[in-house]
């Protein structure tokens, strides 16, 4: 009696097993069918992974070269990139990024669910990248006073006394991590230590420009190039910014003319 006991029991739990794998291997293909069916009606056959993938592919340029060589006129087209992810709208048009963005409310205020799981690793939870206008706009305007360029000149006077103080601590290290590693990655010296320098908006006493900065904060809006590499180093993966998710019956329309569905799509 206690044998089959046994037997029945293991016989139960094979049986468990065998319906928990069909359940998942069935649930797979349900997902794979519906994922190709989103795109069936709207690929272009010559750009299939099974005849070949387009001249010059690569994950950091290969959706520019797409765009360039493929569509364009149209300004967009579809990529399936299921199940590593969902169906994809790569948009290169910046009419159909405003369209998307900014003119078609139930598209712009969503965010792809798949966004906030890519960028946790990063930013370390839900941030303004990621979050639905409803969750993020709210926070925005509380928080607008305390960034307001008024207010933020005010404290330029006290960024420059904490930015002294850095560089005091890092002047004795910084010729050795900035040339030495520019010498040994690029085979050449800048030398700029050694090479004239008009500073028009600060000086040419650059001992001084702490002094300068401080009885007029607003002469750092003289240095456009600057400016320019504080904006760049301040964005973080800019196309996340853009990225919206697709509605069921909601459409698009790219440069040439056609109508594009948006149905369960990140775009």
């Amino acid at each position: 009696m206690p044998g089959y006991t046994h037997s029945t029991y293991l016989l139960g739990l094979a049986s468990v097993v065998l319906v928990g794998l069909a359940i998942v291997i069935g649930t797979f293909f349900v997902k794979l069918y519906h994922a190709r069916m989103l795109l069936i009606d709207r690929r272009r056959s010559s750009l299939t992974f099974l005849t070949g993938l387009p001249r010059d592919a690569h994950y950091q340029f290969g959706l520019a070269t797409i765009a360039r060589e493929q569509f364009y006129e149209t300004g967009g087209f579809y990529i399936d990139r299921w199940p590593m992810s969902g169906l994809f709208v790569i948009v290169v048009s910046p009419t159909i990024g405003m369209e998307i963005t900014q003119q078609n409310p139930r598209l712009a205020s969503n965010r792809p669910k798949q966004l906030c799981r890519y960028l946790k690793p990063t930013t370390g939870g839900p941030t303004i990248l990621d979050m639905d206008e409803k969750e993020w706009k709210p926070w925005r305007g509380i928080y607008n006073k305390a960034f307001h360029r008024d207010r933020v000149i005010s404290l330029v006077p006290c960024m420059v006394e904490e930015v002294l103080v850095y560089a005091e601590t890092f002047s004795g290290d910084r010729r050795y991590v900035l040339f030495g590693s520019n010498h040994a990655s690029f085979h050449d010296r800048y030398n700029w230590e050694n090479k004239p320098a008009d500073l028009v908006a600060l000086g040419p006493n650059a001992a001084a420009t702490a002094i300068v900065i401080r009885g007029n904060p607003r002469v750092i809006n003289s240095l456009q190039y600057t400016l320019a590499v504080i904006r760049e180093s301040r964005r973080l993966f800019p196309p996340a910014g853009a990225t919206r998710a697709g509605k069921r019956g909601i459409s698009v329309t790219d440069d040439a003319g056609n109508v594009c569905s948006t149905d369960d799509a990140i775009l």
